[in-house]
């Protein structure tokens, strides 16, 4: 009988797919405006923007979920005390992440050169945006290398992929403190490591004048951010089957109130008034971090956690997502 969580891997495919409809919509003028939380006019498009039927194109809030759901997934061999191999746990990775990466990357390659010549003036500028730059020897360093410094230009989704994989090469040691201690001393330590070294690094690619190197530390800046998640998924991991007694025991009413509140914070940028706004802020802070946009992306974080304690616990849910 094999140990896959299934409903897990329909969760994964549906957060797929409103990152597809996601990258899609954001094609179109209305709906780049509406994402950057500018006046639009639109009825129907404020309807599936400013409420919880964002979570149909809701890309970032995917983005999220799959940090959180690998952190995870990738603790849990680790946490049953089975012998792990560090290289072949990279190799894993590597033909899991990089190979996939890097045909999508070539692909992406052939098109622009084949089909870059476009007339797309009625699309947004976040899509035109994209080949709008000559592949240089540069530009192919920074592809084969996830130096993650042109990625929006060829192929705008990899991104997420280039903190996966570098993610996956420290990730084992910072499992170290969650299986050696309980969750009230792994978390705050780990969320304490990941953190800091996101403000240190992000704060000295301010201080860099070369566009470069400025990217590309600032851009492993977000790597350590992104490593949070993991670290979030992790601790789940570790007490996920006490949460699911805990939430078998519970009445209808609670449950029903856990997916309420799941969807809510999920949509949490989009559902509550203003808070999606002050995302853009540029309220200056002496971290130089926009803390409404780590709210929304930890409360999301939460949220994740209660959708994934309903798939795994909830007999009729696991069926949907079996199916």
């Amino acid at each position: 009988m094999s140990n896959r969580l299934e409903e897990l891997d329909s969760l994964r495919g549906i957060a797929s797919l409103t990152v597809v409809i996601h990258h899609t919509l954001l094609t179109l003028p209305i709906f780049l405006a509406a994402h950057q939380h500018e006046q639009i006019n639109s009825t129907i498009v404020k309807i599936f923007t400013n409420s919880p039927l964002h979570i149909i194109w809701g890309g970032h809030e995917a983005v999220i979920l799959f940090f959180v759901l690998s952190g995870f997934v990738l603790s849990l061999p680790f946490l049953k005390g089975n012998s792990v191999y560090y290289p072949f746990y990279i190799y894993k990775r590597f033909c899991r992440i990089y190979i996939p990466y890097i045909v999508s990357i070539l692909i992406s390659g052939l098109l622009f050169i084949y089909l870059n010549d476009k007339n797309a003036h009625s699309f947004s500028d976040w899509f035109n945006n994209m080949w709008s730059d000559p592949i240089t020897i540069k530009t192919v360093l920074d592809y084969t290398l996830m130096l993650s410094y042109d990625t929006h230009n060829l192929n705008t989704v990899t991104w997420s992929l280039v903190h996966e994989m570098r993610i996956s090469l420290f990730f084992p040691f910072l499992l170290i403190p969650i299986i050696k201690y309980d969750w009230k001393k792994s978390l705050p330590l780990c969320m304490f490591i990941t953190l800091s070294l996101w403000v240190i690094t992000l704060n000295i690619s301010l201080l860099i004048s070369n566009e470069f190197l400025f990217r590309f530390i600032y851009s492993y800046s977000y790597t350590f951010y992104y490593s949070s998640f993991f670290v979030i998924g992790a601790v789940f991991g570790k007490y996920y089957n006490t949460i699911k007694s805990l939430y078998k025991r519970a009445d209808i009413k609670v449950k029903s109130f856990l997916a309420l509140v799941s969807i809510l914070l999920y949509s949490c940028e989009w559902a509550l008034p203003g808070l999606g706004k002050l995302k853009y802020s540029t309220l200056e802070n002496p971290l130089n971090i926009n803390i409404f946009n780590t709210l929304i992306d930890f409360l999301i974080a939460l949220s994740v956690l209660m959708l994934f304690t309903i798939s795994l616990s909830s007999h009729r849910f696991q069926i949907v997502l079996k199916n």
